[in-house]
């Protein structure tokens, strides 16, 4: 279940591709830090409480393998997280070690939900500290070598860690296996394999067809209109951008309100690149004058941008980069702003 979802997720994004900016020209990753480690925390603790339920409940039954269960789910996980943050703090470089963390948290729950009910506490662990590292791995492997933009990290929890978990089966005690260790550990191994192609080759065709239709992709009016309101992060990925009570933020803190206003009065909500015909990387203006001056000019003069009011409505090129100068003059002249918005 777990794998199956990751390998849609795979075929999609490997089409809908990366959000703008997140690679440089050179396509080396860039730091798109996370816009709450404590709301991040709070999700992953929440998520950990429904495993109780989730392995627990599958008994269908209260009965005495009940607690074991509980007991192995708990143990795979914590053990996860342990090594998740060790192996990004020692061999990563700390490379994204918190989210690293909460990752391998949520990848040894997912490799455990396989067998929580046939391991014994020792094996529990070591499936967690493997699924630690192999999540840690997979993480880096997808964002750096695949160039895949896996924004909430599915691919390497479900994905790498489910097919994990689905072959650990066999570290169970052998009267507990229907078949032999190598019989056994083929049977997972054809069933990890089956599910990709089916899952991923099934996905890949319908995100292809949608993506050559419809598109993948957001409309600029839909995002502009705030179907998806998101508060709009410095340090991150663009969300619904600007309108009426969002706030504009940093890591470090709250921008100068100025900010909004100044946003406010340029009356641009949007800023939609094009990436084909039906396909749009949609940000917000902040997140549009980050981009290196060089690029955004090549964007303009290729016609590949279009900016859209708050109230959905498309903005003509000249009365745009009016505005934006405008607002660049004022940022000028406000350093504390200068700084917000090169943070």
């Amino acid at each position: 279940m777990h794998s199956i979802g990751a390998w849609v997720s795979l075929a999609g994004l490997s089409l809908l591709g990366p959000r703008l900016g997140r690679y440089t020209a050179e396509g080396k990753l860039r730091s798109f830090p996370a816009s709450s480690i404590p709301m991040a925390v709070l999700g992953v603790l929440i998520l950990w409480l429904g495993w109780w339920g989730f392995n627990g409940g599958s008994t269908l039954a209260f009965n005495g393998e009940v607690g074991k269960i509980i007991l192995n789910t708990n143990l795979a996980g914590a053990a996860a997280g342990l090594a998740a943050y060790f192996h990004s703090y020692f061999v990563q470089q700390k490379d994204s070690i918190y989210e690293k963390m909460l990752g391998g948290i949520l990848g040894g729950l997912v490799a455990i939900t396989a067998s929580p009910h046939i391991q014994t506490p020792l094996t529990s662990l070591v499936i967690g500290l493997a699924a630690g590292i192999i999540h840690n791995l997979a993480y880096d492997f997808v964002a750096k070598k695949l160039k895949i933009d896996d924004a909430v990290g599915a691919i390497p929890v479900h994905g790498f860690c489910g097919a994990f978990g689905t072959l650990a089966v066999v570290l169970a005690p052998a009267s507990t296996l229907a078949n032999g260790f190598w019989l056994q550990l083929g049977i997972q191994a054809m069933g990890v394999v089956l599910c990709f192609v089916w899952a991923g080759g099934l996905a890949y065709a319908m995100f292809f067809v949608l993506r050559r239709t419809i598109g993948l992709r957001v409309s600029p009016a839909g995002r502009a209109r705030r179907t998806y309101p998101v508060p709009e992060r410095a340090g991150g990925r663009t969300g619904g951008g600007c309108g009426p009570g969002s706030s504009v933020t940093t890591n470090g803190g709250i921008i100068p309100s100025d900010m909004n206003e100044y946003i406010k009065e340029t009356n641009i909500a949007q800023v939609a690149v094009k990436q084909s015909d039906t396909d749009f990387e949609v940000m917000s203006l902040l997140q549009f004058l980050k981009i290196n001056a060089l690029e955004r000019n090549k964007l303009v003069m290729a016609k590949r941008v279009e900016f859209v009011d708050f109230e959905g409505n498309k903005i003509s090129i000249l009365s745009a980069l009016t505005a934006i100068t405008a607002l660049m003059a004022k940022l000028r002249a406000d350093n504390q702003l200068v700084t917000a918005l090169k943070s």
